[in-house]
Parts: C-alpha cells; sequence; structure tokens
C-alpha cells in the first residue's frame, strides 16, 4: 500500500503499519513540484504542458498537486497493490489552480475561463480529472482510495441543511464503492463508536444470479461496520436481501 498523505493524517502510523509513506507537503518542500518529465506520443495537450512546465512555484495549491501528481509518475504498474489520497480535496483544489493557471492546456483563454466558466473551464477540469483518476490512478493500482470531508450543501444561493461528499462529480461517476463513514454516538452522552458504520452511496460490486432478476448487490445498503474486513467479508458471503439485519438496512 502506498499512502498520499496530505494532511499528516497519516504520521502517526509509520513503522507501525505495512505501507509506503509519502507527505506531499515535504514534496514540495523538497522541490518535486518543480521536476519535469518527457512527454509521451499520446499525452493530451494539457499532459504534455504538465509534464515539462515546472511553472507553479508562486502556488502552494498547484504546487502542491504537481508535487503529487509528479511522484505518481513515478510509481510503476504493479508496483502496489492499493494507493491512498488522504485527503483528495487539496489535490483537486490545485489541479483546479493550476488548470485556471493555464487555460492553453485546452486552448481556450483567460478571458473564457473567467467569464464562462460552466462552459469552458469545468468541464475541462472534469476531463482532466477523468483522466488522472481512470488512467494514472487505476492503471497503476489494484485499488485507489480517495477520502474526502463532507461539506454543507447548497441550492438557490442557500444551505440545504444537508451535507455532501467534497469533490467533483467526477469522483461519484469513477467510484465502484462509495462509503460515508459515521462514528456518531448512538445516543446522546454515549461515546463515539471506536469503528464507523457506513451508508452505501454507491457500489458496482454485484452477485450474478441464473437471471437478471436474480441478481443482488454484494454490500448491503448500511454496513454495520465499515472496514475493509467488513467488506471482504461481505464478498465472501454476500447478504441475503429478504433477511437484512436492523442494522443493515
Amino acid at each position: 500500500t502506498l499512502v498520499y498523505d496530505q494532511e499528516g493524517s497519516s504520521d502517526s502510523y509509520v513503522g507501525a503499519l505495512n505501507f509506503v509513506h509519502k507527505d506531499t507537503r515535504a514534496a514540495v518542500a523538497q522541490g518535486v513540484h518543480n521536476v519535469v518529465v518527457a512527454a509521451g506520443p499520446q499525452d493530451p495537450r494539457w499532459l504534455r504542458i504538465l509534464k515539462q512546465q515546472a511553472d507553479c512555484n508562486d502556488s502552494p495549491a498547484a504546487a502542491m498537486f504537481r508535487a503529487w501528481f509528479m511522484s505518481l509518475l513515478d510509481v510503476q504498474p504493479g508496483q502496489y497493490a492499493v494507493g491512498v489520497c488522504d485527503t483528495f480535496t487539496p489535490l483537486q483544489d490545485g489541479m483546479l489552480d493550476w488548470l485556471k493557471r493555464h487555460p492553453e492546456a485546452f486552448g481556450r483563454t483567460h478571458n473564457e475561463y473567467q467569464k464562462a466558466s460552466t462552459m469552458f473551464f469545468w468541464p475541462d477540469a472534469k476531463a482532466m480529472l477523468s483522466h488522472i483518476l481512470s488512467v494514472e490512478c487505476r492503471l497503476r493500482f489494484e485499488t485507489f482510495v480517495l477520502t474526502v470531508h463532507l461539506k454543507n450543501e447548497w441550492a438557490g444561493g442557500s444551505k440545504t441543511g444537508k451535507q455532501v461528499a467534497e469533490g467533483l462529480d467526477v469522483l461519484e461517476k469513477l467510484a465502484t464503492v462509495h462509503l460515508e463513514l459515521d462514528r456518531s454516538p448512538k445516543a446522546k452522552g454515549k461515546e463515539a463508536p471506536r469503528l464507523p458504520s457506513a451508508i452505501v452511496k454507491k457500489e458496482r460490486l454485484v452477485r450474478f444470479g441464473t437471471n437478471g432478476h436474480d441478481d443482488q448487490p454484494i454490500l448491503p445498503p448500511r454496513l454495520p461496520f465499515g472496514t475493509p474486513d467488513a467488506i471482504r467479508k461481505y464478498i465472501a458471503n454476500p447478504p441475503d436481501f429478504s433477511k437484512l439485519e436492523a442494522d443493515e438496512r
């Protein structure tokens, strides 16, 4: 497992658990964001510019994104089974800042990005992020894990009272599994549980039956324990949706 740590949240576990730790902020301090590499013949224009131009030293956010991306390019496919970004939001924010500084990456102008962002900037940003996740990340790891925080949902200029995951909708569209983890106490005054439960927001894990009517998801709507071990147990023994436990509903 390779962990890209953007907040120092994995520092405590270095040496205690079996993973390789990459501190992205430390990588910026070491100048990794100023590394340049040769572009490939099939690389789109934005990727050629990203690889060959080290010009984001004056932007902490863009520098962090580029340091992570240049480090990612060093990973050989199959070198690690699992890649983790904790959290992914700073990298996404840095990517957006980099793109705003390089509208020529998609043949745009600064004016187009500023005055018609819905038409130009956001489609380009989503195309860029989709390539990074579905090509650069997916083809290097068997499993790629992104963690994000929750944020307030807004509609019509005001909060809806709901919370949603941070990040562009590309993350949801490309995800195989999307879990919303929760460690809320079961009752007021009680301690928070050590292990989180999880609401399954999306999954592509299916147990196929003899016909389409018999196909069933491998995960229940709610995981009493939202952990990798719990997911492995459900893969080995999928739930019977006609007999779900109360805490699986």
